[in-house]
């Protein structure tokens, strides 16, 4: 039975996906320069970006939409309101 815990164990995590809505929501709320949270953001995709302005404030969402450039808004847009 061991053997057969420690498969479910690791299948288990690999199936598990990180947290990036709770990480670019900590990161946003951070006391990090803008343009290195601009850096941070820019390494997510945009699918995960948007999953996470659900989780912003008004103002939080006002952080992120200072930090990136209209194109790049546009394509987490898409995934948002698409």
């Amino acid at each position: 039975m061991k053997v057969n815990d420690n498969i479910q164990n690791e299948i288990l995590q690999t199936t598990q996906h990180p947290d990036y809505k709770t990480e670019i929501v900590e990161m946003l709320r951070s006391n990090l320069t803008p343009k290195i949270k601009q850096e941070r953001i820019l390494a997510y995709r945009e699918r995960d970006i948007a999953s996470a302005l659900e989780r912003l404030s008004l103002e939080g969402r006002g952080r992120l939409y200072h930090i990136l450039n209209a194109e790049t808004l546009a394509d987490i847009f898409e995934y948002e309101y698409g």
